[in-house]
């Protein structure tokens, strides 16, 4: 669970996670980027279970739109290998 002031940081991200899903674009690149941004201030903040559901979903998303082949792809794959690391497995 996010403290409260975590969670106040996260309203940006909340909006622009709602702006995506009402465009119906949550399989595009740029989501995937969001996510993977939540993510990584996720563990930031030391909250890195929260983190590794939102680069899976980054993943998800870079994958439905055929998009594997890229550096933001790579990026995101090392920032999950390096979470992962850090949780102990």
């Amino acid at each position: 669970m996010l403290s409260p002031r975590v969670g106040h940081c996260f309203q940006g991200y909340k909006k622009a996670k709602q702006a995506y899903v009402a465009a119906g674009t949550t399989n595009a690149a740029s989501y995937a980027g969001l996510l993977k941004s939540i993510g990584a201030n996720l563990v930031k903040s030391g909250h890195r279970k929260e983190a590794t559901a939102q680069y899976k979903k980054a993943e998800q998303a870079y994958v439905a739109e055929g998009a594997t082949n890229t550096v933001d792809y790579a990026n995101l794959l090392e920032s999950m290998g390096v979470n992962l690391g850090k949780l102990g497995h």
